[in-house]
Formats: structure tokens, C-alpha cells, sequence
């Protein structure tokens, strides 16, 4: 500093070393003097208390002592004017019960736990309290953090659950001063917990709340116990994760403003939130997770701006649930995270009295989802938002609108509300045979809407309006057909689906058939019940249509026989026949209407028009047994031109079922089921006649097939087959799903499989018989099941074969569990292969394999025993146990050089030679990638062999050789 001066530079060189020392001193004290008082002016002392015990601040001050934390603890008031701040950051715990005023700010930082009990109403703003670097607060005071006119209370950095309690000796605390919680530092995980001290406690916010946190930052929010929020704006900012700390219910008054998430959803991770707010706003979701009940309390308190977006995580199994309690609510749109896992999973929403959602957002975009709407809930969809409902059907019987964008419906989704209209603007598309099915809906498309119902769906009507067109009543009418009745161009109908028009209603009484040739049409009226004798054929064949009202009944009593039906059947009509003979339908039925159908009893009938018994949505034909029991099964029979029945057919009994000429291949379209109805299995059986075929989507759940010999059974992709007992005769080929146990008969010829793994059954048991074999034919497929059992299998020599082969490469696995050991004669053929990968042992006696492919064990044990050989070229054990027998072949692999056996045994794969013989021989043993020199090989040179036998490897490395141990 001197050198800097030229007059004191040289001064400084003129004086002697005694004034240069006094100098320096003289410096030292100035230098030293003037940094203690900037550190006064910094970090001012505190003033005293005046008469009234009140600590009057002129200037910022910092409390870092514990003499100065005394001197607050003991002051009856604080008053901290605008523009100066105290801040507290000693070590010790401060117990304030001073009242806080003022415009100032008191601050504790990184100190000792601070509690206010005193009256901080006084804080006027922007005065406040701010809290940082994790102090813990504890707020007594039935003011709270301030008043009314406070500013916002600050907490800086993560606010853990024992950071921030309100303790009161009353059930309800409130706290009057804004809050603000937000991050100042990148290592804050964004956690904040806000709420009341105990479960059986409300804490009331009575003004706003604002948690903020970095752009990646998500916010771990978590209210605790009971929270009322009752004015001013609720604010979540930036991926709010709102959770539930301890018991209680989240509720959020009528004069309360919820921003919740402005650059991700919302997600709610608790019970019991329930909004009585004046908006919410979620721009990007209200998100319930798992089995959240987002209760509703007011009407119109979710916003235009928010998305209800469900969101399920993978390890939820459950639903998500809004509840809008009768409260009518708009919002912006419906979407879904779509990261559904498990087929049960779906969104709820729902309400238990009269209430309508409205969808009115702006935003445009395209979304499958799993919703369920439940109980008296209407949905209005008035957005550009298209909404694809998949997978569930609603349950709710409110009304849906379309008023503009589109709504879809698919794979098995509907709408199950009466009313449905669609406006202009607006698109129903219609895609799942669910969609409208319930025959008591009422379409509106008005004009400038549009419809499409794609091919092979019919939607069910009770009535409809197409623009100023209304559809005729008890008909089924294709959508071609109801493109040229539709007046009004204005209305868009598209797709090639159908819809089925309830039946119309008939008054009046029934007067008896009308004499022949007097009309063509007789005409039924509601709830009759007509009667069809031997005396009414001859006017009843002069007929062209039987038309009938809703809930008739035609109950015929013919006993000529065959008697023929020749008019063409609409309506809700039953048609009934007992011990009819036979009865031969030769009109079209495809306008009896469900639940109309079909009942016969000890009746055989023949079907001989194109159309089958009716529609696909017909009521189904049931056939019931007559006394005794034993003496009768139903006969079906499809004749000349029908091709196909879309009807379900319900049997009570035995059944033949199949076209009559043997060069058709007839297909059911419709489910079929049994009963069993009687224990004698000559009873039970159903039988499959001639080239029959489940088709696609359809299922069967039978006791028994027993088909004539050389016919064949096909069941098609998508189409289910349940076994509830045995398979005899004729050919099968399955490209669909079988379930059950499957057991198959004498005289069965072959399955033939036609897509891999359409097996899911628990066993297949397979029954002695002349044939004396058995084909699986894998056909190229592979099939997996538990395990093969052979009906009579260790009792006798002659064992029908279980024969599994397959012209090209394929795999017969078995997976049995535990305790599932089995055996049967199992005979792999041409190319088909053997794989066990089960825990149990699968057994195999008496059969000679000689296929091309392999034998692979896994896990688990094969056994040869009772003279089996395998004579494949290839065995691999992998793990698991390869075992032979006592009782099984000495060349189970083959004789000397002649086999054609390389056996692998890898990792705990082992072999178990039972048998003392020597004579069991395989070409090459391979261990562990390595192959072993050709000689012998048993227990007591390998650790991978037990038992007393032995096993010759007839080729393999040329060095050394390996005599037998006896």
C-alpha cells in the first residue's frame, strides 16, 4: 500500500528501522479495526429487549450462540421490520413462543430444531418464515407459519416427515400462511411431506401451497395423515408423485385451485382423495394408480385442461377407480399409459347416482385403453380426441354421446348404456362384436354423424334413427341395406357389419293358423303361445314367414313324420318340438331374434336351408333327453345347401352332430357345450359325423367325441376345444387350443397337429384297443403337454402303441411336476424327436423307437423299460436322468456296430443303468463337448453313471480302452 504512494515510498525509505516498526503497528490496529466493523455491520448483535420484553430489530442479525438463542427464547415478541432479516443457525433447539411481526424475514438455517408457539399473525408481507438446510420445524402456534396477510412460509431443500409437524391439543390445526416447499441444490430428491401430526387429526391450509423442484427432478409428495385444503391455489409443480403418509383422508374445498404437474401427469398413489375444488388442472394426466378412489364432491371441479390418464405400473394387478359420486365433470380427454400387464387390468370410473362426464378438451390424438365405465355414469365425448375402448365391456347404463372425434370400440369392448347418439361431427366406430349387444339400445345418428360397424359385427337395436330414417323393427339388416334405406345424405354409414332390430312389438290375440292359401304370412302377437298339430301342416306349409311379436312360443306336436317347416321364422319366437320324430327346417331363421331359439326333445332334426338354425345372435338351439334317459340322444343333422350354423348349440345329453353327405365340410360357427346328464358313457358321447369344424372364435365344451370312422374333426386357429373325456375314431386336425384331459379311444387314426403348441391339457391318456397304435402326428409342429399314460399300461405285453411321428422335424415335450410319474408304450416314428423337461419320471415300455430325430431329457427321467428300445441316432441328457431298466431291452440301443446311437451327457445330466447286462451298447458317448474313447463305460470309471450296469461306446478317440469292472 505504502509503494503504491510516492510521497510514503519515500518516507518509507528516509525513516529509521524504529519509526518503520511503529508504523506497521499503527497499520496493523487500523487494518484489523476496520474488518471488525464491517463484521459488525454484517452480522449485527442483537439489541436488547425493551420494558416489554420485545426484541425490536433495526438491522439484519444472525444468531449462531447459544446465548443468543437464549435471548429469543426469552422474548415476548420479535418485530422484524420490511428490508431486514434474522437468521438463525446455532446448533441448539429453539423454542420460540415470541410473536412474530413485522415485514421482515425470520430465517433458520441448518440449525437446531425450531418450534413457533407464539402468534405470527402479525407478519405482514412480504414478511415471512423461511426454513433451509433441513432444519426441523415444529409449529404449535394456532396461527401456524403466519396470518392471513403473510407472506409464503419457504422451506428450502427436501422436507422429510419429522422436518415440518403441526402439533395441537385440538382435532383440527390451521395453518393461515401460504407454503412453499422447492429444491436449491441438485442433490435434493425432491421429497416433501406436508400434513397433520396424527391420524386421528386434520391439518387446514387456508391458503396457497406451492411445491416446485428442477426440470428432472420428480416430486415425491406425500400427505400425511388428514389434509383439508380450503383456499387459494394448491400447486404441484414438474412430475408430482402424491402419496399417502399414515391413515386419513386429502380433501380440497370448494375455493381451491389445483395445479397439479406442468411437464408430467399427476400420479396418485393413495385412497381416499377427494376434490371439492373449484378447478383442477392436469394438463398431463390425473393419473389413479393402482386401486386409487379419487372421489368427486362438486360438479365441474375437474377442468377442460385435465386428462384423466391412468397409470399402472407392472407389479399392480388391479385397477384404477374415479369415483364422480352423481357430480356432473369436464375434462380435457381420456388417455391411458398403456403399460397394461395383465389381462385383468383396467381403469374404473364410475358413479353411484345419475352423473355425466364430458370430454372437451382441444388437444388432438389417438389412444387405445382399457376403461370400464360403471353404475348411472353418461359419457359425452366432444373432443378431437379419438378414444379406442379395448379389452372391457362398460358396465355403467348411462347414456353415450358423440358429439365430436371419434369413439371406438374393439377387441371385446361396448358400450352397455340404452342411449347412444352420435351428432355431427362425431364418429362411432364400432369394431368389437360387444359394441351394442344388448337389444335395448337406442342409435340416433343425426346428420352430418357417422357411423361405421366393421364386417362380422352386429350391433343390437331396439330401435334406431338415421337422420329423419328410422329402421323397421324384426329385422336383421346388413349395413348395405341400410345405406339404401337411410334418406338423409348427410349421414356417413360405413363398414359391412349388420344390425339386428329388436322384435316389434304385435298386440292383439292369436285367432288360429290361417286357412291355406287365404295368406302368406301368419302373424303372432306378444306372449302367445301356439300350438302346431298334425291337423295345421297343411296350412302351415302353405306359409311363406312366420312373423312374432316379443315373447312367443311355437309349440309343435306333429307326429307325421318327417314333418317339414318350410316358412321362413322372425321375431322373439321359441320353437319347441317333443317327441316329434323328425322335423326338417327348410326356411330361413335368421330373423328369430335372442333370445328366441330353439328347443328339441327326443327329436331328430334335420337343417336343410343355407342359413343353419339362425344367426349368430339367435338364442340358442338346446336339446333336451326324454325318459328314460339310457334309450335316446339328440340327433342334428345338416342337409343340401347348409353350409355352416352361426347358432350356439346347447346339448343335455349324448349328440350326433354333421352334415349328411360325407364330401362336406360343414362349420360351426357357434359355441357348443354338454351336459353330461347321465353317468352310462354310451350316453355322454357326442359324436362328430362326416368333415366337421369348429370355427375360429368358437368354443367347445364336451364330454366326449366319438366320430364315425375316417371322418374328420378340425378345429381352427382361435377356436377352443375343452376334453372332459375320450377321443374315438376318425381324424382330427387341430389348429386350435385343446384343454382339459385328453384321452383317447380304440380305433382312434390320427391327430393331426397344424400349429404349434395347441396343447394345454393336463395329460393324455390313451386306451388299449385292435388298432394296437396310436398317431400323434406333430405334422412339423411341436407339442407340449404334462405327460402320455397308457390305460393298461404294466399289466400286459400287447400294448397299443403310442405312436408319435411327424414327416419333417418336430418335438413331442413333456413337462409333468412332481409327482406325476407315468408310463406308456411311446413310439417316436419317422422324424418326430422326444423332449422331457418335466421334474417327474415319464416311463416307456415295449415300443421300438426308430425315428430320425432325438431324445433330449432336460429334467426329470426318462425310463426304458420291458424290452424298449430307442433306436434313433441321437440322445442328449442335459440334466435330469437317463434310466434303463432291469426289465428293458440289453441292445436298448441297438446291437454292436449296428447302432446308430451318439449319446451326450452334459452338465448334471446323468445315466442309470439298472440292468447287470453287458450287452447295451450306443456308437459314441460325448461329455461336456468332449467325445470319449470307444470301450466301456459304468459306475465305476464314471461319476456321471450309477447303478450295476454298463454302457459300450463302439466308437469314438482311438487312444486307450476301457475294460469292464465286474
Amino acid at each position: 500500500i505504502l509503494k503504491s504512494k510516492p510521497k510514503c515510498e519515500s518516507f518509507w525509505y528516509t525513516c529509521d528501522m524504529k519509526n518503520k516498526i511503529a508504523l506497521l503497528s499503527a497499520f496493523c490496529v487500523a487494518l484489523l479495526q476496520s474488518v471488525l466493523l464491517t463484521s459488525q455491520t454484517a452480522q449485527a448483535a442483537l439489541p436488547p429487549l425493551d420494558e416489554h420484553g420485545a426484541l425490536v430489530l433495526a438491522e439484519d442479525s444472525t444468531v449462531d450462540d447459544a446465548a443468543g438463542a437464549a435471548l429469543l427464547k426469552s422474548a415476548k415478541s420479535i418485530v422484524i421490520p420490511g428490508g431486514v432479516k434474522l437468521t438463525y443457525t446455532a446448533p441448539a433447539e429453539l423454542i420460540l413462543s415470541a410473536n412474530v411481526s413485522g415485514s421482515g424475514v425470520f430465517e433458520a438455517a441448518g440449525s437446531g430444531a425450531v418450534t413457533l408457539s407464539g402468534d405470527n399473525a402479525g407478519l405482514i408481507a412480504p414478511g415471512s418464515f423461511v426454513f433451509s438446510g433441513g432444519t426441523p420445524v415444529v409449529v404449535t402456534s394456532e396461527t401456524g407459519l403466519g396470518g392471513p396477510d403473510s407472506g409464503p412460509a419457504t422451506f428450502l431443500g427436501n422436507v422429510p416427515a419429522d422436518r415440518l409437524r403441526f402439533v395441537s391439543s385440538s382435532n383440527v390445526f390451521t395453518n393461515y400462511a401460504p407454503v412453499v416447499m422447492k429444491l436449491v441444490s441438485a442433490s435434493d430428491s425432491g421429497t416433501f411431506y406436508f400434513g397433520s401430526e396424527a391420524a386421528d387429526k386434520y391439518l387446514v391450509q387456508a391458503a396457497s401451497f406451492t411445491a416446485s423442484v428442477d426440470n428432472y427432478k420428480t416430486t415425491q409428495f406425500y400427505f400425511k395423515h388428514n389434509v383439508e385444503v380450503i383456499r387459494g391455489t394448491f400447486t404441484v409443480e414438474k412430475y408430482p408423485y402424491l402419496y399417502s403418509s399414515g391413515a386419513g383422508v386429502v380433501r380440497f374445498g370448494e375455493e381451491v385451485d389445483v395445479v397439479w404437474g406442468h411437464s408430467a401427469q399427476a400420479i396418485v398413489y393413495f385412497n381416499n382423495l377427494q376434490l371439492g375444488c373449484r378447478s383442477l388442472k392436469a394438463k398431463a394426466g390425473l393419473a389413479a394408480n393402482s386401486t386409487p378412489n379419487i372421489l368427486l364432491l362438486k360438479a365441474h371441479c375437474l377442468s377442460s385442461e385435465t386428462v384423466l390418464r391412468p397409470y399402472v405400473t407392472w407389479h399392480v394387478q388391479t385397477s384404477s377407480q374415479y369415483n364422480l359420486n352423481g357430480f356432473d365433470q369436464t375434462i380435457s380427454h381420456l388417455n391411458a399409459i398403456e403399460n397394461w400387464t395383465a389381462a385383468n387390468q383396467c381403469a374404473f370410473i364410475n358413479s353411484s347416482s345419475p352423473a355425466t362426464l364430458y370430454a372437451r378438451g382441444d388437444k388432438a390424438g389417438v389412444s387405445t385403453e382399457r376403461w370400464k365405465m360403471r353404475g348411472s355414469l353418461s359419457y359425452w365425448h366432444e373432443t378431437n380426441y379419438t378414444n379406442i375402448f379395448s379389452v372391457f365391456k362398460m358396465e355403467s347404463d348411462g347414456d353415450l354421446t358423440v358429439a365430436r372425434g371419434k369413439v371406438a370400440f374393439t377387441n371385446g369392448s361396448g358400450w352397455s348404456g340404452d342411449n347412444v347418439t352420435v351428432k355431427a361431427g362425431g364418429t362411432l366406430e364400432c369394431e368389437s362384436v360387444d359394441s351394442l349387444t344388448s337389444s335395448e339400445h337406442r342409435l340416433v345418428v343425426e346428420p352430418g354423424g357417422h357411423l361405421i360397424v366393421a364386417a362380422g359385427v352386429t350391433l343390437r337395436l331396439k330401435s334406431a334413427v338415421f337422420g329423419e330414417t328410422s329402421l323397421p323393427l324384426g329385422r336383421r339388416l346388413t349395413l348395405d341395406q341400410v345405406r339404401e334405406l337411410v334418406a338423409s345424405e348427410d349421414v356417413i354409414v360405413e363398414g359391412d357389419g349388420a344390425v339386428e332390430m329388436a322384435a316389434e312389438s304385435i298386440a292383439g290375440e292369436w285367432k288360429g293358423w290361417p286357412e291355406a292359401g287365404t295368406a302368406q304370412t301368419a302373424v303372432i302377437p306378444d306372449g302367445a303361445v301356439v300350438t302346431l298339430t298334425d291337423a295345421d301342416i297343411e296350412k302351415v306349409s302353405a306359409l311363406s314367414q312366420i312373423r312374432a311379436g316379443v315373447g312367443t312360443r311355437i309349440v309343435c306336436k306333429t307326429t307325421q313324420t318327417p314333418f317339414e317347416l318350410k316358412p321362413s321364422l322372425s321375431g322373439d319366437l321359441v320353437f319347441e318340438a317333443k317327441n316329434c320324430g323328425t322335423v326338417v327346417l327348410s326356411g330361413d331363421n335368421t330373423n328369430i331374434l335372442s333370445p328366441g331359439g330353439f328347443v328339441f326333445s327326443n327329436t331328430t332334426v334335420i337343417v336343410s336351408n343355407r342359413y343353419g338354425l339362425g344367426s349368430a345372435l339367435t338364442g340358442a338351439a338346446h336339446f333336451w333327453p326324454a325318459a328314460p334317459l339310457t334309450e335316446n340322444k339328440s340327433v342334428l343333422r345338416f342337409g343340401g345347401e347348409a353350409l355352416t350354423n352361426d347358432v350356439k348349440l346347447v346339448f343335455h345329453h349324448g349328440a350326433q352332430v354333421g352334415h349328411q353327405d360325407p364330401a362336406v365340410r360343414f362349420v360351426q360357427n357357434g359355441d357348443v357345450f354338454q351336459y353330461e346328464g347321465s353317468s352310462a358313457a354310451t350316453v355322454r358321447r357326442f359324436g362328430i359325423v362326416n368333415d366337421f369344424t369348429l370355427a375360429s372364435g368358437a368354443k367347445m365344451d364336451v364330454f366326449c367325441t366319438h366320430q364315425a370312422v375316417d371322418s374328420h374333426f378340425r378345429i381352427e386357429q382361435g377356436a377352443s376345444l375343452k376334453a372332459n373325456g375320450n377321443f374315438g375314431n376318425g381324424y382330427y386336425h387341430i389348429a386350435g387350443s385343446i384343454s382339459g384331459d385328453l384321452a383317447i379311444e380304440q380305433g382312434m387314426r390320427r391327430f393331426i397337429f397344424e400349429r404349434e403348441n395347441t396343447l394345454s391339457v393336463n395329460s393324455c391318456r390313451f386306451y388299449d384297443g385292435s388298432e394296437k397304435k396310436f398317431f400323434f402326428d406333430l405334422n412339423g409342429f411341436n407339442q407340449t403337454m404334462p405327460r402320455v399314460l397308457g390305460n393298461q399300461y404294466g399289466t400286459t405285453p400287447y400294448q397299443q402303441y403310442f405312436d408319435v411321428t411327424s414327416a419333417t422335424p418336430a418335438a413331442l415335450i413333456l413337462n409333468a411336476a412332481a409327482k406325476m410319474n407315468s408310463g406308456a408304450a411311446i413310439r417316436c416314428l419317422d422324424q418326430a424327436s422326444l423332449t422331457y423337461s418335466g421334474a417327474s419320471t415319464q416311463t416307456i415300455g415295449f415300443a421300438t423307437s426308430t425315428t430320425q430325430g432325438s431324445l433330449t431329457i432336460n429334467s426329470g427321467a426318462i425310463a426304458f423299460e420291458r424290452n424298449a428300445k430307442w433306436l434313433g441316432p441321437t440322445i442328449v441328457v442335459n440334466g435330469g436322468a437317463l434310466i434303463v431298466c432291469e426289465s428293458a431291452a440289453t441292445n436298448t440301443f441297438g446291437v454292436g456296430r449296428a447302432t446308430q446311437t451318439d449319446l451326450t451327457v452334459d452338465g448334471d445330466g446323468r445315466l442309470e443303468l439298472l440292468s447287470s447286462e453287458f450287452e447295451s451298447t450306443v456308437r459314441s458317448i460325448t461329455r461336456n463337448g468332449k467325445l470319449l474313447d470307444r470301450g466301456v463305460y459304468n459306475a465305476s470309471n464314471c461319476d456321471w453313471i450309477t447303478g450295476s450296469g454298463s454302457l459300450r461306446a463302439v466308437t469314438g478317440n482311438p487312444v486307450g480302452f476301457h475294460l469292464l469292472v465286474k
